[in-house]
């Protein structure tokens, strides 16, 4: 035990249904161990005596009346108000079966309008006849070229689209071309010219199927042709860096799945800048593969080995192909860094070790049951300088059907070509490529996709849907998905492949679908959504933050990263089933965070995931994560008309203070101030507002905790002399109510009103959302938290009178003996007069000789009789004194949770994950 100079004992006394740590240091002796002075029981005492004075203030509240006003709408005694609780496996089926329902339906749309696009597309390229010689203006005068990148919002047709969120035009198409390609030339002016034809088949797709968002086609030009035309906005710094080529939409449509093995040659000739440029080919080659593709990277010279397993750098050792997701890029790059080019060269043995590292995948592939790699391509892309040896007899042995094409990229400045490197690919169902200069390298990595594409032109049109991961859109500036389908050519004597055409649909349209108020009321305040992809990564969860733009790639999440308890086997299975397209569920004891407490307090909690695919044809799944105290969820029955019910009235002249959620009850009403949204609902109850297009389920569960609450709210009040200065309840139906002692100043009524309107939503209010979780693990429901106040920054006076709330969760049972959590009460109380209360006698009293502090849940100062440390409170007690912190956590005071904090990076070589602690 560690030895505190200045300090005679530390005893801990812990009273678990208040959540409060009683904590007494004794100074004035050097005592080296930990003593029994005072005693348990005396320390035992004080705490018995905080709560007996806490749960006398607290009786103001009068928390019976408040169940016995839910309970009396649940059981049908109160007139006009009725509920029901009911047992969620009794309705998650119809809420997942209702979602799967919707999104399939977005999908199936999404799918219809490319495929009859698609078909158009390839009509119309077949019709058209290729013209040798073109001139720029005759695509520009006749709106075949609308340059998105000069289009602005005050061009001809544009208007703001609700939909979209943007100033577009329904009347044309805008294009966009990367800076690196002249739009002059005849390739660029031929797509433009047949390409402008699709303007007419997007505008009846749209008239056909409004719930469409963008559709585009990208050439493999370089070509974006983008409907409705929209602005592209690039405002310094940044720069437009933008292909279509190389974005997950159009890499995914264009080519299978692939198994990618790049051959490094680092032989000594490369020292210099060819080896730079090799390293940077690499990077952008990188950037042409997603998750659905599987990549390691092998050298030579005078021996051969993976790039990975060479060095000592800050990278992991990868002995295999792996997922080309962002956090695997990131580790070859850093091993890449480290690359240097040096002695004879050996590409035999490079070659071996390629194949051997293909025998050894195909192996694994084949043992596995999670369907790891793919079996579309095999590719082999070799970079190197000057002339090689044919090696003819490698292939022959391992390669001799060229089951595995070989790519090859000659570097450096041009001469006489090396027939050796373009043998290779010739021979091998590869092509060859020359990379002279930097300049060169972003077109020259992108055209082995062409090559790749052909194979999809032999296969059912219908077979080459791709669904893509979430992204980060160009135009919408937001996580999206798209389906996309390749466009060939077929008029001529084999196909050749034109590009791939799209559409997209934004990730929080998804997710509102999903997070509807009726799916919100079954899995409550702390439950939440989300959805994964093919690959186990997500499209939404509350714990994956989106930050990145177009130009970098949006970081992966996967499932593992964000779920609490990533290293669980019941995580493992519950990402395959979903993964699988599987249904059903799977109940898991796991931690959570609150987000809006910056992640300060941890808490136990067991959850339920129900889960189900969309379908085979589209390869998302959807879950709906329930904790366990929510698996009661109430329904409305029936509300009172509130022409002239007094429940309805939110404006009186009372000394209270009311806040509604800002939800969207009624269209605008999220963006209404609350003295706005007061009025507006005041009026809406009363039945004056006939036009108004509503949310019924949030309106009347609104209404319904009105009702429950009434009676209550006319007879709580304070005592002659409170301690306590403020009583609140807080309700899952969006009601927050607060009375204030007569004594209470402007000022620091004003101040609380200002607080709590900034925490008006309920269920993101931390005395909701903390108070379910806790109390599922404590042996009583009538136990109270404690909410530290803010940590003065500096800004508050030393003088400054700091508020602290306690609070207990309202429990409520009906006759069939399911319970429900239906919302928070609490008073807050002026922290100086209560302190004046609990420590106005016995060993707390005298400061001198002994520091006494009370401790939250989360170890966040709540109070002490410490004068001089009064501006700490609110502070973790790890920051006022490490070791004590230490030592209970050593004795289980506390416990210790380290958990992921995920976000998107805009930096390519930013962290994949940031761990937390708490």
């Amino acid at each position: 035990m560690t030895e505190r100079p200045n300090m005679a004992a530390s005893i801990l006394a812990i009273y678990s249904p208040v959540k409060l740590v009683v904590l007494l240091l004794v100074n004035g002796l050097f005592l080296p161990q930990y003593l029994a002075f005072p005693n348990p029981s005396e320390v035992k005492a004080k705490a018995d005596e905080i709560i007996d004075e806490i749960s006398e203030q607290f009786s103001v509240v009068k928390y019976s009346d408040i169940q016995a006003g839910f309970t009396s709408c649940l059981d049908g005694d109160t007139e006009n108000f009725e509920g029901k609780l009911v047992d969620i496996d009794d309705v998650i089926d119809d809420a997942l079966a209702t979602i799967v329902e919707e999104w399939d339906l977005k999908f199936a749309n999404m799918r219809l309008a490319i495929s009859k696009v698609t078909s158009m597309a390839q009509e119309i390229a077949g019709d058209y006849e290729y013209v040798s010689y073109m001139k720029k203006e005759a695509v520009e005068e006749s709106y075949m070229y609308v340059d998105a990148k000069k289009l602005n919002d005050t061009a001809e047709g544009m208007e703001y689209d609700d939909k979209l969120g943007k100033t577009v035009s329904y009347d044309y198409s805008s294009v966009h071309i990367p800076v690196e390609i002249y739009d002059g030339g005849v390739d660029i002016l031929n797509d433009l010219y047949w390409s402008s034809n699709l303007d007419e088949v997007w505008k009846e797709q749209v008239e056909t199927l409004p719930d469409l968002y963008y559709m585009y086609f990208g050439s493999h030009t370089g070509m974006l042709r983008l409907y409705p035309a929209t602005p592209f906005d690039i405002e310094p710094p940044e720069y437009d860096l933008y292909d279509c080529r190389r974005r997950p939409w159009y890499i995914q449509g264009a080519a299978s799945p692939k198994n990618m093995f790049i051959l490094i040659d680092k032989s000594g000739s490369l020292y210099g800048l060819n080896l730079e440029l090799i390293k940077q080919s690499v990077i952008d080659l990188m950037d042409t593969l997603q998750p659905n593709d599987y990549l390691n990277i092998g050298f030579f010279n005078k021996s051969a080995d993976l790039i990975t397993c060479l060095g000592t750098g800050n990278y992991r050792c990868i002995k295999t192909f792996v997922q080309a997701n962002n956090e695997n890029k990131l580790n070859f790059r850093a091993a890449l860094d480290e690359l240097t080019a040096e002695g004879t060269d050996n590409i035999e043995d490079g070659f071996n070790l390629a194949f051997d590292e293909f025998d050894e995948f195909m192996a694994i592939e084949d043992d596995s049951e999670y369907n790891i790699g793919s079996d579309c391509n095999q590719i082999i892309m070799l970079f190197t300088d000057g002339d090689k040896e044919k090696t003819a007899n490698v292939f022959q042995e391992r390669n001799p059907n060229a089951t595995i094409r070989v790519f090859s990229y000659w570097i450096g400045p041009p001469t006489t070509a090396s027939e050796a490197i373009l043998w290779m690919a010739c021979n091998n169902l590869g092509y060859f490529h020359h990379i002279p200069t930097k300049e060169s390298i972003r077109q020259q990595t992108l055209k082995y996709i062409d090559v790749l594409s052909r194979p999809l032109a032999l296969t059912h049109p219908e077979a080459n849907y791709m669904w893509s991961e979430s992204y980060f859109d160009a135009t919408f500036l937001k996580l999206v998905v798209s389906v996309t389908l390749p466009v060939f050519n077929f008029s001529g004597d084999y196909p050749t492949f034109l590009g791939v055409t799209g559409t997209d649909i934004p990730i929080d349209t998804l997710y509102d679908y999903a997070a509807s108020s009726d799916n919100k009321f079954l899995y409550g305040p702390n439950g939440y959504t989300f959805s994964l992809d093919y690959n186990g990564y997500v499209l939404f969860h509350p714990r994956a933050n989106a930050m990145s733009s177009y130009i970098s790639p949006t970081q992966i999440i996967d499932l593992l990263d964000v779920e609490l308890e990533p290293e669980s086997d019941d995580i493992l299975e519950l990402r395959k089933s979903m993964i699988d397209q599987e249904d059903g569920s799977k109940t898991l004891d796991t931690i959570t965070v609150h987000p809006h407490l910056d992640g300060r307090y941890v808490t136990n909690i067991t959850l339920t995931y129900y889960y189900d695919g969309v379908n085979e044809e589209v390869p998302y799944s959807i879950a709906l994560a329930i904790p366990s105290y929510s698996s009661n969820p109430l329904d409305v029955i029936s509300v009172s008309d509130g022409s002239d019910d007094p429940a309805y009235v939110l404006i009186d002249s009372y000394d209270d203070l009311v806040y509604l959620s800002p939800w969207e009850y009624c269209n605008g009403t999220s963006d209404m101030d609350n003295d706005e949204l007061l009025t507006y609902m005041e009026t809406l109850m009363s039945g004056s507002c006939d036009d108004c297009t509503c949310d019924t389920t949030l309106v009347n569960r609104l209404k319904f905790d009105l009702g429950c609450t009434y009676d209550w709210w006319g007879t709580v009040m304070f005592g002659d002399d409170p301690a306590p200065f403020f009583i609140f309840l807080i309700t899952e139906g969006g009601l927050t109510r607060m009375l204030y002692d007569s004594s209470v100043s402007d000022d620091y009524k004003d101040m609380i009103d200002a607080e709590w309107t900034d925490r008006r939503d309920t269920w993101t209010n931390e005395y909701f959302t903390r108070s379910m979780d806790v109390q599922q693990f404590t042996d009583t429901v009538d136990g109270f938290l404690f909410m530290a106040v803010t940590y003065n920054d500096g800004t508050q006076s030393s003088d400054y009178d700091f508020p602290l709330s306690v609070f207990t969760p309202i429990q409520v049972e009906d006759n069939d003996g399911l319970t429900h959590f239906v919302g928070v009460a609490g008073v807050i109380f002026n922290n100086s007069r209560l302190e004046e209360d609990l420590f106005v006698d016995g060993i707390c009293s005298k400061p001198d000789e002994a520091k006494c502090y009370l401790l939250d849940d989360g170890a966040f100062l709540v109070m002490t009789n410490q004068d001089d440390e009064t501006s700490e409170l609110g502070k973790f007690f790890g920051d006022i004194d490490v070791v004590l912190m230490e030592d209970m956590y050593e004795n289980n005071v506390y416990t210790s949770h380290q958990y992921p904090s995920v976000k998107y990076y805009l930096s390519p070589t930013g962290p994949p994950r940031l761990p937390g602690y708490q």
